[in-house]
């Protein structure tokens, strides 16, 4: 996993072309675009196809298939997705403070910010001139344990270091950011992120993977400030008993990585 977006050091991103698309972003092929919009545009698979003018017949921007229209689609993760090589994870757990979860196969959240999880992708591969419209993130659960719980995500303005621990010491964790700063509340607590709710999800209890639809905002602001990018705060909210753990990108299935789905205008 690369470092933080607002370091120095670490590799570039690696961006496959051919995989950035324009409707359905679990298939491959060469990228798609609707520039020119009096002209039917083929769905990713190429069983059917659409035109962006005419379906947008209620002047809502969209076309039938509810994608925005003339937009491209950009993913990124780890071995899922168009952009490789741009995700960070780390969980920070309450109960042990000096603990680092950097490259554990799946990061936990609970209740009362007992353990919280920190989630970023560096999207400096989106064109600078992007008009973020949509953003998507697929996350899966592990199969057991995973109570039913609201889990709320929020921007992190901080900067923090994955690690390399496994459930060892290191940081980022519960005390400490980085080698050299602490939060500035313990546990990415308050000062540590903005109160603002820019996604949230019921996690069911048993195994599940679904889509959370994400504020266009946080990723439109990276993008234009990328020193800024420091991802997500994802906390469970509400009372009594209430965790999920969900799997990272070091998990063993590329396919239950976390993957961040863009969709844009240029």
């Amino acid at each position: 996993m690369p470092p933080d977006p607002g370091s120095s050091g670490g590799s570039d991103p690696t961006v496959d072309p051919t995989n950035a698309t324009t409707s359905d972003p679990t298939t491959t092929g060469p990228p798609t675009t609707t520039d020119d919009p009096t002209s039917p545009v083929s769905i990713t698979d190429g069983s059917t196809s659409y035109d962006p003018t005419s379906d947008d017949t209620t002047g809502s921007g969209e076309s039938s298939t509810g994608t925005p229209a003339n937009t491209s689609v950009m993913t990124f993760g780890e071995g899922n997705a168009d952009v490789d090589g741009v995700t960070r994870d780390n969980y920070l757990d309450e109960g042990s403070p000096g603990g680092n979860g950097g490259t554990h196969a799946d990061f936990h959240i609970e209740n009362d910010h007992l353990q919280v999880a920190l989630l970023a992708f560096d999207v400096s591969a989106l064109p600078s001139d992007a008009d973020v419209v949509d953003v998507e993130l697929d996350l899966s659960t592990e199969s057991s344990p995973s109570i039913d719980c609201l889990v709320q995500l929020h921007v992190l303005l901080e900067a923090w270091e994955e690690g390399t621990s496994n459930n060892a010491p290191g940081v980022a964790n519960w005390t400490q950011r980085t080698d050299a700063s602490d939060w500035s509340s313990p546990g990415a607590g308050t000062g540590s992120f903005d109160a603002t709710v820019v996604g949230e999800l019921d996690t069911p209890a048993g195994g599940s993977s679904f889509t959370v639809e994400l504020d266009p905002a946080a990723v439109q602001g990276w993008l234009d400030d990328p020193d800024s990018n420091f991802g997500f705060l994802l906390a469970a909210d509400g009372p009594g008993p209430c965790y999920g753990w969900f799997m990272s990108s070091d998990a063993n299935d590329p396919d239950v990585r976390p993957l961040l789905r863009v969709t844009y205008r240029e």
